[in-house]
C-alpha cells in the first residue's frame, strides 16, 4: 500500500499490513484533469504544471484536513496507485474495500455540493450529488466506520452517523448496515446488488470490479472484457454462496404468474387471433445471470431462506453449478409442482410467425420481505431442445411453501441467453400443440418430438429440414393422463418437395394418427410430465407396425387414420374413440411474402378437444386390461 505524507507530500510504499501507519482516506468522484501517480513523481520538476490541475486541489485539502486531525498519512487513489502497472492496479482494486475499512477517517468530498447555513438546504444538495451515482463510492460509504462529508469549498456537511436518515433515503441501504450494527455479510446477494443499481462507472468492467469488496470476492481483472466482467462476478458469487438463490432474484416483480402467460383459451386454440408484435419479437430470453446491477433495482426485499443449506432433498441430483461455454449456467433447479405452468406467445421474425412456448416456474429458495419461507420463482421457457431462457421477471407467491415442498421436483437444466435460429426453405414450424396442463392427453416429455436422424429439432416448435429431404419428418407422442397405458402418436411424412409442390395445389404432406399401447404402465406416469422419461419409468413405445398389428389387427395404414394435405392450407379432423377429437392443420407459407422467391416453410397446428359422451353406434377402442395385455404379449412373442 502506497501512502502520501500529509506534510512533505512524499509517497511511501508499505510492504506489509503490520507496517501500515494510521491514515486518512479520500472518497471523491473523478474529473477530467486528475493528478496521476506519474504526475506526482514529477511534482518537484514541474510543480506549476501539477498544482494548476483541477485534481490537485482536493489532494491538498485532504492533506490539510489530515494535518489538523494529526494524521501523518493519506491515501488518495488518483496519485497513490501506479495505474500503468496491471499487477499493482489489480492488487489495489482487490484490496480497496479493506483499505477503506482500515482508515481512521474517510473524507467524502462532494465537489458539486455548495455549502449553506441552512441544514435542510444542505441535505437537499447532498441528496442530488453525483457522488451517490458512482459505482466506486458505494464501498467507500459502507467500508469505513467514520465518514465525514465536505462541500465543494471543504466546509463540513455532516457525518455518516449524523446524516444516516438522509443516506438511507438516498441509497436505499438500511440504517443498520450504514451504522455498522450488523455485518454486511448478513445481507443477501440480491439486497447488496440492489444498493449498486443505478450507479455507473467510467469503464464498463468497473461496475463488477467495484463490487468485489462488497461481496468479499477476489478475481483477476481483465480490462477489455466489457460486460463479461459482471457475468464473471456472478459466477464467482454462485461458487462462493451456493445456497443464496437471491443471486437469481432480479427483474420486475410480478405476483403469482408471469405477465407473458396466455389466459385466453380462444387465443391459445387459434393463434391467428394474436397479432404479431414487433416489439416482443425484438425481445429475447435472457440467461440466469443479470446483465448489469440495474436489474436488481427491485430486489432489495429478497433474501436466502434460513435452513436451506441444512436440507438435503432425496430427489436432488447433487450437481455442482457450472458456467457453460455459451455464457449460460448449468445447475439444478426445482420446478414448481413438477409440471408446465402455462404457455406464452412467441413472435418469430423473418418470417413473422406467432407460436406457443411452455412456461415453467423454477423455485428459488428465497424469502420475499418477511415471508419466512420459499415464495419466489423465476419463469423459464425452453428455446431449444437442451436450453432454457428466463424472462426479465421474478414471480412471488402469496402462499408460502416449505423448503421440502419447494424442492420436490429438481431437474438439471442449462439456462442460457436465447439464440433465435433462422427459418430456411423446407423447415417445419409446429405452431400449436396440445397443452399438458389442461388436456386429457399430454405430450410424453423427453419424447415430445421424435425426428429423423437427419433432422435437427431446434426446439419444440422448429424443425430444421435438410434441403430435398423426403420421408418421415417427425412423430408427436401422447399418453393419457388418466390411463398411462393408452396413447397414440401423430406422424408427418413429406413427399416430393420440388418447386411444383411449393405453393398452389401440390399434395406432398401426409399425417398419420397411430393408436398405441405402452408397455410397463405406471400408475403415476401422468402426474409429472415435465420429468417423465423412459429411463425413469421404464416405458417403451412399439414401432408403428407393431402398434397397428396389436390394436387394429393389420400392419397396413387404414385410410381413416391418415390424411394427405393439399396446399397451401388444409385441415383434418380425427374422430377415434376413446381418443380426444383431434384437428391437424398444415399450411404452406412463403418465407418472404414480399419476394417472388419460391422458398417455403410448413406451419403445423395440432389441437385437441375433450369429447363428452361417445356418440351412439361408434366402435370404441377397448382399453387395455391385464388379460388383453398378456394376450398381446403372447401374440408378439410368436
Amino acid at each position: 500500500m502506497r501512502l502520501l505524507h500529509s506534510q512533505n507530500r512524499e509517497l511511501k510504499k508499505f510492504m506489509s499490513d503490520k507496517s501500515i501507519p494510521p491514515y486518512a482516506i479520500l472518497s471523491h468522484t473523478w474529473g477530467d484533469d486528475e493528478v496521476s501517480f506519474e504526475d506526482w513523481l514529477a511534482l518537484t520538476k514541474s510543480p506549476n504544471d501539477i498544482v494548476s490541475k483541477q485534481g490537485y486541489r482536493k489532494i491538498d485539502l485532504a492533506c490539510q484536513q489530515a494535518i489538523r486531525e494529526r494524521l501523518e498519512w493519506v491515501w488518495i487513489d488518483t496519485c497513490c496507485i501506479d495505474s500503468k502497472s496491471s499487477a499493482e492496479l489489480s492488487e489495489a482494486i482487490n484490496s480497496m474495500f479493506r483499505w477503506y475499512k482500515g482508515a481512521e477517517v474517510c473524507y467524502a468530498y462532494l465537489s458539486d455540493v455548495p455549502f449553506s447555513d441552512s441544514q435542510p438546504e444542505n441535505e437537499k444538495h447532498i441528496s442530488g450529488s453525483r457522488w451517490f451515482t458512482r459505482g466506486w463510492t458505494l464501498q467507500e460509504l459502507l467500508a469505513p466506520s467514520n465518514v465525514v462529508f465536505y462541500s465543494e469549498d471543504w466546509q463540513l456537511l455532516g457525518t455518516k452517523s449524523g446524516l444516516c436518515d438522509l443516506l438511507c433515503s438516498v441509497t436505499r441501504i438500511d440504517q443498520k448496515f450504514l451504522r455498522g450494527e450488523v455485518p454486511l455479510e448478513s445481507a443477501g446477494i440480491a439486497k447488496r446488488m440492489s444498493w449498486a443499481a443505478n450507479r455507473d462507472t467510467s469503464r464498463t468492467e468497473d461496475i463488477a470490479y467495484c463490487l468485489l469488496g462488497l461481496f468479499d470476492i477476489n478475481m483477476p481483472l481483465l480490462y477489455g472484457e466489457g460486460k463479461k466482467a459482471f457475468l464473471r462476478l456472478q459466477a464467482e458469487l454462485m461458487k462462493s454462496y451456493p445456497y443464496d438463490h437471491s443471486l437469481f432474484a432480479w427483474g420486475k416483480v410480478v405476483v403469482d404468474e408471469p405477465s407473458c402467460t396466455l389466459k385466453d383459451g380462444e387465443k391459445i386454440e387459434n393463434l391467428d387471433t394474436i397479432e404479431w408484435d414487433a416489439q416482443e419479437a425484438a425481445t429475447s430470453l435472457g440467461g440466469l445471470f443479470a446483465k448489469t446491477p440495474n436489474e436488481f433495482e427491485y430486489s432489495g426485499d429478497f433474501a436466502p431462506c434460513e435452513g436451506h443449506r441444512h436440507f438435503n432433498s432425496q430427489n436432488s441430483k447433487n450437481v455442482t453449478p457450472s458456467v457453460t461455454a455459451a455464457g449460460g449456467v448449468s445447475l439444478e433447479l426445482s420446478i414448481k409442482d413438477g409440471k408446465i405452468f402455462g404457455v406464452s406467445a412467441f413472435h418469430r421474425q423473418n418470417p413473422n410467425v406467432t407460436t406457443l412456448r411452455q412456461i415453467y416456474l423454477a423455485m428459488l429458495i428465497c424469502e420475499y420481505k418477511d415471508s419466512r419461507g420459499p415464495a419466489v420463482a423465476i419463469p423459464l421457457i425452453q428455446w431449444s431442445n437442451k436450453c432454457y431462457g428466463r424472462t426479465h421477471e421474478i414471480v412471488v407467491f402469496h402462499r408460502i411453501l416449505s423448503i421440502p415442498y419447494a424442492l420436490r421436483f429438481p431437474i438439471v437444466c442449462n439456462v442460457e441467453p436465447e439464440i433465435s435460429p433462422k427459418i430456411d426453405c423446407g423447415d417445419i414450424v409446429v405452431r400449436l400443440w396440445p397443452q399438458a396442463r389442461k388436456l386429457f392427453y399430454a405430450p410424453h416429455a423427453g419424447l415430445n418430438v421424435l425426428v429423423s436422424h437427419e433432422i435437427l429439432a431446434i426446439d419444440n416448435e422448429l424443425l430444421k429440414i435438410p434441403r430435398g429431404f423426403v420421408g418421415m419428418m417427425f412423430s408427436y407422442w401422447f399418453y393419457s393422463t388418466n390411463n398411462p397405458s393408452l396413447g397414440f402418436c401423430l406422424c408427418l411424412e413429406r413427399g416430393s418437395v420440388g418447386l411444383d409442390a411449393v405453393l398452389g395445389d401440390g399434395t406432398n404432406t401426409t399425417v398419420f394418427m397411430l393408436p398405441t399401447l405402452l408397455e410397463s404402465p405406471q400408475s403415476n406416469a401422468g402426474t409429472n410430465p415435465f420429468i417423465l422419461s423412459e429411463e425413469v419409468y421404464g416405458l417403451r413405445w412399439h414401432t408403428w407396425k407393431e402398434r397397428e398389428r396389436q390394436i387394429w389387427g393389420t400392419g397396413d395404414f387404414e385410410t381413416s387414420h391418415s390424411h394427405t394435405f393439399k396446399h397451401p392450407e388444409e385441415s383434418w379432423d380425427v374422430d377415434i374413440i376413446p381418443f380426444p377429437l383431434i384437428k391437424v392443420t398444415v399450411a404452406r407459407r412463403k418465407i418472404d411474402e414480399s419476394k417472388t422467391s419460391l422458398g417455403f416453410f410448413d406451419l403445423i397446428d395440432i389441437s385437441f378437444r375433450d369429447r363428452a359422451e361417445p356418440p351412439p353406434g361408434r366402435r370404441i377402442l377397448p382399453l387395455p386390461t391385464k388379460r388383453r395385455s398378456a394376450r398381446l404379449a403372447a401374440r408378439r412373442s410368436t
